[in-house]
């Protein structure tokens, strides 16, 4: 499957189109895409003499299909084609018989490579430049992307979470004291395997990702673990008289009574767990979530309206408050739990939460710098604002202020990808809420959907380092910043893999043809592997993946693979419905 979408930035307005001459009706996965520099205003911006300088983003995997075109007419066309090192490609117009004729040439990756004095991956620069009487060029820059079908990439990516689970399952869980438990406490060396320290044992992505992978494929190899946790969990990490989190003392045994616990992952844990948990929790779960809620609506609702998030477990008494992006996430889980109980106190109490945030709202950002507006406030204010639509469909708050923030920031979204603005790696957070909108979206309103492939086309560009790999940080100008002081995880690029994952559910834009759909979600198949595999070879070490770029010296703790199963068993929800 040769494609170009993926790979060679188009400049600001410029858009995707079929390779001239090629039927409309071909096969699906197989036609390429040109990239026209003469789309949209481009043509009109640039005068005469002037040049346009775009990345050429390459992963090393693919360096050996790739495939550089340039055609153009005039005296004015020229290209010059640079990496990082002293060699470079200069095009310039030939002639014949005196007339100038211009450029008509196609670029493999041996001559690439012959020329440039490497292999052609990583980080390349294209300049092109146009004078007097020439006609704008058109460049294409394409690849052979890998097939791979929903049950290829299923078994991959089972392999994966196997080799997550049982890891951490020998070398996390309590393992101190007296009494051993279930519950993941120990923090260990991806390289040596080594435990480096013990945390309070409690709530751990671990176990959602373990069930939730369990409900998708139905295996039953993990039955045994998520039962020794889940008895544990309801006994030690619930407090028995106000039903509300505590964390538990792995060390010496003992609850932590007094220590403060934010409540909503906890209560998104056990509303979760009695929707698609083992069948014999679930009524125990939705039980533990009731009563967790009727302590939070007794103990946690201010004056004002608005909700405490965090909470002393032995006393119910309500802490200090979350950051101010996180205010809505109770209110929002209390909404589930509304739908679920079939209690309308719950959801009332949200809405109350969630008409006195209003009334403060605010959604800023520009184009240039849409972060952290976008990234952090939207993605997360606005993703609790989708779960309560979720669970309530016909609630006109929640409704009219997602419609207005994503008709705020979806011009501003389009515009930072196309025209190079500064973009966070986890906006792919946006790119799930986006998703999960468009499944309630109605009649006349936005529908942010249709984003995430461009916002994918992108964020594999400007993530790709100049060695040819794939890093979670943002990018400016579609290029790594990876200087910049913003809380990006260098390493792994696990946000970059959730959101392809995002593109391969084959139900995520309505109203697609089949064969849009099937190519849509064959290339976004084909890039998931790709940067699985070399997430591998670049991250994977013997008991784990490194969180950062490069691996320390000293330690290298553990959790950068948990932050991979967020992908992965999303990947494995989108091949179910298949």
């Amino acid at each position: 499957m040769r494609s170009s979408a993926l790979v060679f930035l188009a400049a600001a307005g410029s858009t995707l189109e079929p390779a001239r001459g090629q039927s409309q009706d071909a096969a699906p996965h197989t036609h390429d895409l040109w990239l026209d520099l003469l789309s949209g205003d481009l043509g009109q911006r640039l005068k005469a003499g002037q040049e346009i300088a775009l990345p050429l983003a390459v992963p090393k995997e693919l360096a050996a299909s790739l495939e550089l075109t340039l055609q153009g007419r005039g005296a004015g066309v020229s290209l010059e084609l640079r990496g990082s090192g002293p060699g470079r490609i200069l095009l310039t117009p030939t002639s014949d018989r005196g007339a100038v004729s211009g450029i008509d040439v196609v670029l493999d990756a041996a001559r690439l490579e012959r020329e440039l004095g490497r292999a052609p991956y990583g980080r390349l620069t294209a300049r092109i430049q146009s004078g007097e009487g020439g006609s704008w060029p058109t460049l294409r820059a394409s690849v052979v992307l890998p097939s791979v079908s929903p049950e290829e990439l299923e078994r991959e990516i089972s392999r994966h979470l196997d080799e997550i689970f049982a890891c951490w399952l020998e070398r996390g869980l309590d393992r101190k004291g007296p009494r051993e438990t279930a519950l993941a406490c120990q923090v260990f060396d991806v390289v040596t395997g080594e435990p480096l320290f013990t945390v309070a044992g409690g709530l751990l992505p671990l176990w959602g990702f373990m069930f939730s992978t369990a409900h998708a494929t139905g295996e039953t190899r993990w039955d045994a673990a998520i039962e020794a946790f889940l008895a544990d969990f309801f006994e030690l990490c619930l407090d028995p008289s106000t039903g509300l989190p505590r964390e538990w003392d792995c060390e010496f045994d003992v609850p932590r009574r007094d220590s403060a616990v934010e409540v909503a992952p906890w209560l998104r844990f056990l509303l979760d767990l009695s929707e698609r948990g083992p069948v014999a929790w679930r009524a125990r779960a939705l039980a533990a979530a009731e009563k967790m809620g009727a302590t939070i609506l007794e103990r946690g609702v201010l004056p004002d309206g608005t909700m405490a998030a965090i909470f002393i477990s032995s006393t119910g008494t309500a802490g200090g408050a979350p950051p101010e992006i996180r205010r809505l996430n109770t209110p929002s889980e209390l909404a589930r739990l509304s739908r679920l109980t079939e209690r309308p106190e719950f959801v009332a109490a949200a809405r109350r939460a969630i008409a006195e945030f209003e009334f403060t709202l605010h959604w800023g950002g520009s184009t240039q710098r849409i972060d952290p507006d976008f990234d952090d406030s939207f993605g997360t204010l606005g993703a609790a604002l989708t779960t309560l639509l979720e669970a309530h469909p016909e609630d006109p708050l929640a409704r009219r202020m997602l419609r207005e923030g994503w008709n705020h920031f979806l011009p501003l979204w389009e515009g930072a990808l196309r025209e190079g603005g500064s973009v966070a790696a986890d906006q792919v957070r946006c790119w799930d809420m986006a998703a999960r909108y468009g499944r309630q979206a109605q009649a006349g309103e936005p529908r942010p959907e249709r984003m995430i492939e461009l916002a994918a086309n992108m964020h594999l560009i400007g993530e790709l380092y100049e060695t040819g790999v794939w890093g979670d940080l943002t990018h400016l100008g579609w290029q790594p910043q990876s200087g910049l002081s913003v809380g990006d995880l260098t390493g792994m690029p696990a946000n970059l893999l959730w959101g392809l994952a995002l593109l391969c559910d084959p139900t995520l834009v309505p109203g697609e043809t089949p064969q849009r759909t099937e190519e849509r979600c064959a290339k976004a198949r084909a890039w998931f592997a790709l940067v699985l595999r070399s997430i591998d070879e670049t991250y994977k070490r013997p008991y784990g993946y490194l969180l950062t770029r490069t691996q320390l010296a000293g330690a290298n703790r553990c959790g950068a693979e948990l932050r991979l199963c967020q992908g992965l068993v999303t990947a494995l929800r989108s091949l179910a419905k298949h």
